[in-house]
């Protein structure tokens, strides 16, 4: 399993020699498990994201509308226009969801997750920009190894997709899973993309939440479409179909019955149709 980025792992040895391991964050936070690790650092970062220290890195002409609804001067640079928008109180939900669809990017979710989803991007696109520089830099040979890193960091998103594409199954817990034949998903699911490390999913433009694993966020999508109805209930209707001549009635594809119809079909099964 994967730590969190700048996570170590502590071995230790109790006087039983029970061996049991401790997690460390860069800020020195402390985890008892991996997924301990995880929660700790998904909170802390969605805490550093609302203080919005990376507002400078938007272009002035995402900036100045936000300066302009709470009264601020529009003028200078992003780094002036961000300071002013800080100091000012910050952004209101509303504003930060505006700037997640001006950027293409799910808007659903508490003020902290939306905040961490622009941020992650903006770091990303800074990344991707830093990479070019580095490599044609006279000093890029030296620092091999830090290039490397980067590269390696910049690429982690797209190596996690492509193995959880290579593990996708039609079925978990039950479900039948919704696969996705779209090139640009990853992921192998409908609804299912990768956010850095874990994976996010959506149903319907609603954000249902953050999973270790794509598997866990396709079986998330799967109940989130079967509770808004649209999961055909095969079983139940094969049962209807099944009138005296013991074979199965061919149903359309799209033939989804609601749980009022199965239920008079099925009581009703074998009457006279009085």
């Amino acid at each position: 399993a994967t730590l969190p980025p700048g996570w170590s792992v502590e071995q230790r040895t109790t006087s039983s020699e029970r061996t049991y391991a401790i997690y460390h964050s860069p800020a020195g936070l402390r985890a008892a498990s991996l997924t301990d690790a995880w929660r700790k650092h998904d909170a802390e970062a969605e805490a550093e994201a609302l203080t919005l220290n990376w507002l400078d890195r938007l272009p002035p002409r995402r900036l100045k509308p936000l300066c302009e609804e709470k009264g601020l001067p529009t003028c200078g640079n992003s780094e002036a226009l961000a300071r002013r928008l800080r100091e000012s109180g910050g952004l209101s939900v509303s504003q930060l969801k505006a700037l997640c669809e001006a950027e293409g990017l799910v808007k659903q979710g508490t003020k902290a997750e939306i905040a961490r989803r622009l941020r992650d991007k903006l770091r990303r696109e800074a990344g991707a920009t830093a990479a070019p520089e580095a490599a044609s830099s006279p000093s890029a040979s030296a620092s091999g190894k830090g290039t490397k890193q980067s590269h390696d960091a910049s690429s982690f998103r797209e190596a996690l997709a492509a193995e959880a594409a290579a593990a996708v199954v039609p079925e978990a817990e039950g479900l039948r899973l919704h696969l996705s034949s779209r090139s640009d998903n990853r992921t192998g699911y409908v609804g299912v993309f990768a956010r850095g490390p874990r994976f996010e999913v959506s149903h319907r433009r609603v954000y249902l939440g953050h999973f270790d694993t794509a598997v866990e966020a396709a079986v998330a999508y799967a109940r989130a479409v079967a509770a808004a109805g649209q999961e055909p209930v095969a079983a139940c209707a094969r049962a209807v179909g099944q009138a005296g001549s013991g074979e199965e009635a061919e149903l359309e594809p799209t033939a989804a019955l609601r749980a009022d119809e199965i239920v008079t079909a099925i009581v009703c099964d074998g009457c006279d149709g009085d």
